[in-house]
């Protein structure tokens, strides 16, 4: 289920990135993502728990993607593969 809500993520990051540039995904998408890592960890029962989980692990599979193209924009080619490692 964690790598099925990664590959949902990764899908719909281009379908965002048609409407929303990459900058503001990014800044949305970590503050979603940390909501629902509190909303997990306040949770008390498994369900909860695990439902607000996958939902963290759908914004990684946003935000990897779009993170990697960010940096590669950003930084000198000569720095790129020591960044990237």
């Amino acid at each position: 289920l964690i790598n099925l809500a990664a590959l949902v993520g990764s899908w719909l990051l281009p379908h965002v990135l048609n409407r929303v540039p990459r900058e503001n995904v990014l800044f949305a998408i970590t503050l979603i993502r940390g909501v629902s890592l509190a909303c997990a960890a306040a949770a008390t029962t498994f369900y909860p728990a695990m439902f607000f989980y996958l939902f963290t692990e759908v914004g990684f599979g946003l935000t990897d993607p779009a993170m990697n193209a960010w940096m590669n924009e950003r930084i000198p080619s000569e720095q790129r593969a020591t960044v990237l490692s």
